[in-house]
């Protein structure tokens, strides 16, 4: 269901460490700084305590002003960085969060590529996490809840959501311990760091690569965990050993009394609590609600509600089931064993008698109704009954499990790390998107924008060709991805503007035969460059090689003009290396040799939409077929004439072989009338 490594992981996010020891910090060997704009960053002065579990930290200076107090955050070569959110956080000076600084792409020594950094002002005051027995209780509103709502509200107005609220990731100014700040949230996917406790029972059900950005609502369900490890003066539930025990917890339970059980807590801070930890996203406190009581106005309390419960369980799994969401949870794990719940109706007659649930029977019946007439394979059966049976989990099929809004994200995942996309592909194919849409209880206007992107999904896999299939789908669907094509990856291409510069970088050590675009490279420029691109990708496609190869010059030509790259010299002579069967479409020997005098001439100033002029010029193109055209007419009236002729003779041949047959008949008979008179002459005699 999700990565192996995700308990390891959420181990290390709470305790505030990295996924990897810092192994790549120099040991001895003095290494130059790496400039980013005004800014150096130092690759041989590592700064362990602000590492986070997708990146490291790093001294970095501003050359401007050498007394400021700045780090950097060297990314992993990572998929689904948020660099939206860099782009709104830089230079905001936001309250209740670190100050980010600069961003950009830089070729870092220690891992021997480009990447992101992200540059901040230096908290002093160490983390939250290290100072939880620090805080008494009377002051966990004014130094933890007011300054982290600030900080939301701020970010909220900008549009960002965090989505890394953990004690781990909160900071502290100074060593007064007065103003408390919200930590990094773009060196990694939203969520992708955060240990399962601070997660919502959906959002946590999803492995790390799949929790999608999420809103405001998983911010403030992170605060409530949170505000939580304060009271506690650290872990709250320190008996819970795995992910399983605190995901079934949240689903018998409830995550309120699965943090705070049996935890002595503030009388004042019950109604908070309750209003973070609910598990009905619609009852969860916003912002305004949260801000409403910190300011003293009392709310309207939120009862604890638990789900259903049968009257008898259900055997799935080696475990017993009381409700929908366990079951739903382990059926999605386990599909082998589903036709325990399809035989006979079982599953039916369960919902229907020990949960009293008929709607819901009459859905499950309906589900698998369905999944076996499309194909009956378990997967697809256990993947529609866990659909009904709990429908606010993540979309989930075989190994790949998402929210809707992580799709992207897990489809990278799927395609980098684990080398194909085949369970993503079939998940869209077979429409399992559209049926997890379809159960969902409440109107949601974010899910039907999602909804129509699968539909688009779904026919950009249907094409084959260049510029669609699943490449384009991980383009549209991870907006902050660099372009993963062989020729550019360690390029770092982030934007349709990096992206001609990197091909003229790598054009001076490419091996010239390999062809200057692939499937990946023109399916992110189909996705990153806005415009409708579709006559040039069905020029790509095309199976003739040289219109396929004046389709490609055609679409550089596009970006190189629009992204105004200026000249490239090293790249036009890559590209016009692979211009001999277009020169060769041309009929006529002198145009021919013309262009090939020309070519190079034009490769020098490295302009592709030259070339492209050179050797797609219509005028030019239309003459050569209108003279091949009569060319071949000339050609086809001479080879008549020719087959007449000799048509001709060998009629000619023919009747005289006739005429000389005819004529030694005759001889034949004149002879043998004059000895047969000559014989009957002499007879008389």
């Amino acid at each position: 269901m999700a990565d192996q490594q995700t308990q390891t992981q959420n181990a290390q996010a709470t305790q505030g460490q990295p996924n990897e020891a810092n192994a790549n910090a120099p040991k001895g060997k003095a290494m130059p700084p790496v400039t980013l704009e005004r800014y150096a960053i130092y690759p041989n002065q590592p700064i362990a305590d602000l590492n986070t579990p997708s990146a490291k930290a790093f001294v970095a200076e501003d050359k401007r002003n050498t007394e400021r107090k700045l780090f950097a955050l060297v990314c992993q070569p990572f998929f689904g960085l948020r660099t939206g959110a860099m782009d709104v956080l830089k230079g905001a000076n936001i309250r209740g969060t670190m100050n980010l600084v600069e961003w950009g792409v830089i070729f870092w020594p220690l891992i021997n590529q480009r990447t992101i950094c992200v540059i901040y002002e230096r908290p002093s005051g160490g983390r939250l996490l290290d100072h939880l027995h620090q805080i008494g209780q009377h002051e966990v509103i004014r130094k933890v809840i007011e300054p982290l709502c600030h900080g939301l509200l701020e970010l909220s107005s900008r549009g960002v959501v965090h989505r890394q609220i953990r004690p781990s990731n909160l900071f502290f100014s100074d060593g007064s311990m007065e103003k408390l700040l919200l930590g990094d949230c773009t060196t990694s996917p939203a969520g992708y760091d955060q240990p399962i406790l601070f997660e919502t029972l959906e959002r946590g059900t999803a492995p790390p690569s799949g929790r999608g950005s999420g809103d405001i609502s998983d911010d403030l369900y992170a605060l409530g965990v949170t505000i939580m490890f304060v009271l506690a003066g650290g872990n709250p539930v320190p008996h819970f050993r795995s992910d399983d025990e605190i995901l079934y917890s949240k689903m018998i339970h409830g995550s309120y009394t699965t943090f705070v059980g049996q935890e002595p807590i503030p009388v004042n801070m019950v109604e908070c609590l309750r209003g973070l930890l609910s598990d009905n996203e619609h009852e969860r406190w916003s912002l305004e609600q949260l801000d409403l009581w910190i300011n003293g106005r009392r709310l309207t309390p939120i009862q604890k509600k638990t789900a259903p419960k049968a009257k008898r369980p259900i055997d799935y799994g080696g475990r017993e089931h009381f409700n929908t969401k366990t079951l739903s949870l382990a059926v999605s794990r386990m599909p082998s064993q589903i036709d325990k719940l399809v035989k006979d109706d079982f599953l039916e007659i369960w919902l229907k008698r020990d949960l009293e649930n008929s709607d819901l029977a009459s859905a499950a019946s309906n589900a698998i109704h369905v999944a076996q007439n499309q194909s009956g394979d378990k997967d697809l059966v256990a993947t529609r009954i866990s659909i009904i049976l709990d429908p606010r989990l993540p979309l989930r099929y075989k190994d790949f499990w998402c929210m809707p809004d992580g799709f992207g994200t897990a489809l990278a995942h799927s395609l980098l790390h684990k080398g194909n996309a085949n369970t993503p592909v079939e998940l869209i194919t077979r429409g399992l998107p559209r049926a997890w849409f379809d159960a969902q209880d409440a109107y949601n206007p974010v899910y039907v924008a999602l909804e129509k992107n699968f539909d688009q999904f779904f026919d950009f896999i249907q094409k084959r060709t260049f510029g669609y299939g699943i490449e384009r789908v991980l383009y549209e669907t991870n907006q902050t991805l660099h372009c993963q094509s062989p020729l550019i990856v360690d390029e770092y291409v982030l934007t349709i503007k990096d992206l001609m510069p990197a091909l003229e970088r790598v054009s001076t050590k490419v091996d010239k035969a390999l062809k200057p675009i692939d499937r990946h490279i023109v399916a992110f420029i189909a996705a990153r460059l806005n415009q409708n691109i579709d006559p040039h990708l069905k020029a790509v496609g095309d199976e003739r090689e040289e219109i396929a190869t004046l389709g490609m010059l055609s679409l550089l030509a596009l970006v190189q003009w629009r992204t105004k790259s200026g000249a490239l010299l090293g790249f036009t002579s890559w590209v016009g290396a692979h211009m001999g069967s277009v020169i060769k479409a041309y009929h006529s020997k002198s145009i021919r040799d013309n262009l090939e005098k020309e070519v190079p001439k034009l490769i020098r100033k490295g302009n592709l939409a030259d070339l492209f002029n050179l050797l797609d010029d219509a005028e030019q193109r239309a003459q050569d077929q209108m003279d091949f055209d009569e060319a071949t007419s000339e050609f086809t009236e001479a080879a008549e004439e020719i087959k007449e002729l000799e048509d001709n003779e060998k009629a000619m041949s023919k009747n005289s072989n006739r005429l000389g047959q005819q004529a030694a008949a005759m001889t034949s008979i004149v002879i043998a009338l004059l000895i047969i008179t000559i014989t009957f002459i002499g007879t008389l005699l």
